[in-house]
């Protein structure tokens, strides 16, 4: 059975509310032709559940400029954030055949 829209199957609402950034966003450069360019094109956001299980999942956000600045990371600590329009993409590793999510999302911002 073919399902077109998997991601739709996947209850966000069970991640949790409680979501901690623990480490400052990379950046996601864009490729042209194969070609790395120096070009930001996206931030990438290590995000730990702490209703589920605390178990890390890393969030792409589209733009040039960081939604949370660097500078606001310590040393070892995590930041109660917001995610807006959480969805994930569902694939399957080459090397070892398990099932995996690419997670994105709208926008990012600190939970107050």
């Amino acid at each position: 059975m073919e399902i077109k829209e998997l991601s739709n199957l996947i209850d966000y609402k069970k991640l949790g509310e409680k979501m901690l950034l623990v480490d400052a966003p990379k950046p996601n450069f864009k490729y042209v032709n194969g070609k790395k360019t120096e070009e930001i094109g996206a931030y990438t956001y290590v995000l730990v559940l702490e209703e589920f299980g605390y178990e890390k999942i890393e969030v792409k956000i589209e733009g040039n400029i960081p939604l949370i600045k660097p500078e606001v990371f310590l040393p070892k600590q995590s930041i109660p954030i917001k995610v807006k329009d959480l969805q994930s993409n569902p694939y399957i590793g080459k090397n070892d055949g398990k099932f995996y999510y690419n997670f994105k999302a709208s926008s990012i911002s600190l939970n107050k």
